[in-house]
């Protein structure tokens, strides 16, 4: 990988034009991007920030937008934390020579390296993180590099050293080396022993020199030991003396760590063969996790400032939602003070706000922040605005604001605002944002206005976006005459004359100074002066403003009122709706289970009714037989139809807040019966609805919608112990052998379950016999409202042995 490829990681210069060249200080642009370094972990992730780019391209920015706010996203349910991790640029660079053997501070650094990649890896494979489509494809960008991640855990340990597994070599000498550590230890001690009886050791603690261990031997005994003295005592009465049993073991240890050091670089040796053909690819990877490092800066810093994603027009337009100063809102938040918002919303229509109002009263704080917020939407953050708020992308953005005077180009403030007012005008465009402040002062207030409203008509002329802060009431005057431009006003509080920083769209702002004199004690006879001076027509001018905003802030006030008012009575009707609604399916369920109770004694009374036919028939009492069931049907039939009135009525009283239709696809389940089915054609008010085992025509009212997987798994659970049973329905009776009483009990039970099934067709095997059966059962169907046709079908399927029917 070549090195011009590896520094590709850094921004390339903004396509934004921006003016003047201290604009990015003027909007506090700057401090954000300080403040969004600093929770980047690497130093050439905190670079990239600070050297962020502001782009004009729509796609790419939509897409950064997009990108941060899955991240966003994230963030709010994952720990996605990387650890701090430093360059391996020259590290990759080296690696890419054949047979160069990194060090070990290499090998952590690419170890850190992969670890934060992995660790992304891991959040974004969890089974939450589904949805993530952007990060998903960024994540694509890493190589699969962990074979050597873990190779490099086996090799080096959480202490940053070799591991004493990376080898058996290894292992064996380290061994080596404990043991003769270990004996030096034992024979020094001994030494010390001996020589301290002997009395030829010096008073204190024993010491080392030159990384060994050494005898306080007193200088008339120096030639009573044998060894190597290292050192001696300024004093001259003793020397540091290394016995010569130790000198021999601190030689075995030398020639030991040498071997150690021999063993520890082929290890790395080994390492850096294995990562060599893939220099390219870890380079790549340190790219890709800057990026990475660089977009969680961004977020957690939007985050801090409640960013959210606006949308993005193509449209010249504008609409900025309680929109907030990020500096000012992190300050007033430590202060917990709520920092009041303003909205606006800018078109071709009205391209310009004209904004008035009295001094300090947060005309150039919604300038700044309308700036701000435009240079970093398109440098890709989430900003404080509510959800809605839309931005136009410029390719020129100019500013005004603050005092230009320069000492060193002999420039007045006024002199350096005119040549800012040069440049903008060369620059305007539709594709331009201008923000002014104070337009037209620093001069003789007549002539500044005069060329102040030159300006903007060349400006509007030139179809630019912006916005424009002044007092002077000609410019609010040339706004209201003017299409493209538009007055707005910051609210003041006339009563206790202080500002609410709240912005008004739509009409200019009074200055207020002749009340912000009086509220300031300035002589009475001094303010009388200074409105005889300005004339009637000005004083009645700003006294007409004053009232609007007294007026305005009064009618805000009543809306509000209404608004709240209008919540609360849309609630209280929603209740008793609510109420009414419950009451009412409470009575139908009353009903309702008095009904069941009358269908459940109905089944029993067939019961015995079937006990009552099986001895009448051995009495053969054929027409006492026939009266009883006569009656018996009838008010089963009763009932049963009754009650399934009764639950079609509470159906639609629970499912009449249905806030989607019924379209092909849905879910549904058959009142008839609970079935569960699916539609597949819709006809009007009529349904085609396939189940497991049948397809149904039915009415909508005949169904119910099931909203989600839940509600058809519930349905699905139910089982009923009713006439409506959804078990899977025989569509033949065999009659044979039957006697006439019998069989039409039968025939009729049968002829029931089939209309509840909603089944279109049922044969009836009668067989052919003397025929008393087949006419049995032509007799009881003949004539009857749900049957369509009866007919045989042909010779070889049965003929006249059984019946067809076929049901409405």
């Amino acid at each position: 990988m070549t090195t011009e490829k590896i520094k590709n990681y850094k921004q390339v210069e903004a396509h934004c034009k921006l003016l003047p060249a201290t604009i990015l200080d003027d909007l506090d642009y700057k401090e954000v991007i300080q403040l969004a370094a600093q929770y980047a972990v690497s130093v050439d992730g905190q670079n990239m920030i600070l050297n962020t780019e502001i782009s004009t391209q729509y796609d790419e920015i939509n897409y950064w937008l997009n990108r941060a706010d899955e991240l966003r996203l994230l963030l709010k349910q994952s720990p996605l934390q990387l650890l701090g991790f430093e360059s391996i640029i020259a590290d990759v660079k080296l690696l890419g020579i054949e047979n160069y053997i990194l060090d070990i501070d290499a090998m952590l650094r690419i170890k850190n390296l992969l670890q934060n990649i992995r660790n992304v890896r891991e959040i974004l494979k969890a089974p939450l993180q589904h949805g993530y489509h952007i990060l998903q494809d960024e994540l694509l960008k890493f190589h699969d590099l962990n074979f050597i991640l873990d190779r490099l855990y086996k090799i080096i340990d959480r202490e940053g050293k070799i591991h004493d597994h990376a080898s058996p070599a290894l292992l064996s000498i380290r061994q080596q080396l404990k043991s003769k550590q270990n004996e030096i230890y034992k024979t020094f001690k001994k030494h010390v022993t001996q020589y301290r009886q002997s009395g030829f050791l010096a008073e204190g603690e024993e010491s080392i020199r030159n990384g060994r261990l050494v005898l306080r031997v007193l200088s008339e005994y120096r030639r009573q030991i044998k060894g190597i003295i290292h050192d001696e005592s300024e004093s001259g009465k003793t020397v540091f003396l290394e016995p010569q049993e130790l000198v021999e073991l601190n030689n075995d240890i030398f020639d030991l760590e040498s071997e150690e050091r021999k063993e520890i670089q082929k290890i790395l040796s080994g390492l850096c063969k294995l990562m060599h053909p893939y220099a390219e690819e870890l380079g790549m990877d340190y790219v890709n996790l800057l990026n990475w490092d660089c977009w969680l800066a961004k977020v957690k810093f939007s985050m801090s400032i409640d960013g959210l994603k606006p949308e993005l027009s193509q449209e010249y337009q504008m609409s900025i939602k309680d929109g907030k100063h990020p500096l000012l809102f992190l300050k007033l938040k430590e202060l917990n003070i709520k920092l009041v918002p303003f909205s606006l919303y800018l078109n071709e229509k009205n391209r310009i706000l004209i904004l008035s109002g009295p001094n300090a009263g947060g005309k150039s704080v919604i300038l700044k922040s309308l700036g701000l917020l435009q240079l970093m939407v398109q440098s890709g953050f989430l900003v404080p605005v509510a959800k809605g708020s839309v931005f136009n992308l410029f390719k020129v953005i100019c500013a005004d604001i603050g005092d230009h005077q320069s000492m060193d180009d002999a420039l007045s403030t006024y002199s350096a605002k005119l040549a800012n007012m040069r440049d903008f005008e060369e620059h305007a465009s539709r594709d331009s944002l201008i923000l002014i402040d104070e337009f037209g002062s620093g001069t003789e207030p007549h002539m500044g206005g005069a060329i102040a409203e030159s300006l903007l008509f060349a400006l509007n002329k030139k179809h630019v976006f912006g916005v424009i802060n002044t007092h002077y009431t000609n410019l609010k005057t040339f706004a209201h005459k003017h299409s493209g431009l538009v007055n707005g006003a910051m609210i003041f509080d006339e009563k206790n004359l202080s500002p609410t920083y709240q912005l008004q769209v739509g009409r200019p702002g009074s200055s207020y100074a002749f009340e912000i004199a009086e509220k300031n004690n300035l002589p009475a006879h001094i303010i009388a002066y200074a409105k005889q001076r300005v004339g009637n027509q000005t004083v009645s001018f700003e006294q007409l403003l004053a009232k609007l905003d007294q007026e305005s802030s009064v009618l805000q006030k009543e809306i509000a009122e209404y608004n709240t008012k209008k919540i609360g009575l849309d609630k209280l009707i929603k209740s008793y709706q609510d109420m009414q609604r419950q009451l009412d399916v409470k009575k139908l369920k009353l009903r309702l289970e008095e009904k069941q109770s009358s269908i459940q004694h109905a089944a029993l009374k067939l019961k015995e009714l079937d006990r009552y036919s099986k001895e009448l028939r051995k009495e053969q009492d054929e027409v006492k037989l026939r009266d009883k069931v006569e009656k018996e049907k009838a008010e089963y039939k009763k009932n049963t139809e009754e009650f399934y009135q009764l639950n079609q009525e509470i159906q639609f009283h629970e499912q009449n807040k249905k806030d989607t239709p019924i379209v092909i696809g849905d879910a549904v389940k058959l009142i008839l019966n609970g079935m569960i089915g699916k539609v597949v054609a819709i006809d009007n008010d009529k349904l085609t609805v396939i189940t497991e085992h049948m397809t149904f025509k039915l009415k909508l009212k005949e169904i119910i919608k099931l909203k989600s997987v839940i509600d058809i798994q519930k349905a699905q659970a139910i089982t009923t112990n009713t006439i409506r049973s959804n078990e899977p329905f025989n569509a033949t009776l065999d009659m044979r052998g039957m006697k006439i009483q019998e069989a039409q009990l039968s025939l009729e039970s049968f002829i029931d379950k089939a209309l509840l099934a909603n089944v279109n067709a049922v044969n009836i095997l009668h067989g052919k016999g003397s025929g008393i059966l087949k006419e049995t059962v032509a007799r009881t169907l003949r004539g009857q409202n749900y049957v369509k046709k009866l007919f045989h079908p042909s010779s070889d399927q049965g003929g006249d042995g059984i019946t067809i029917v076929e049901l409405r």
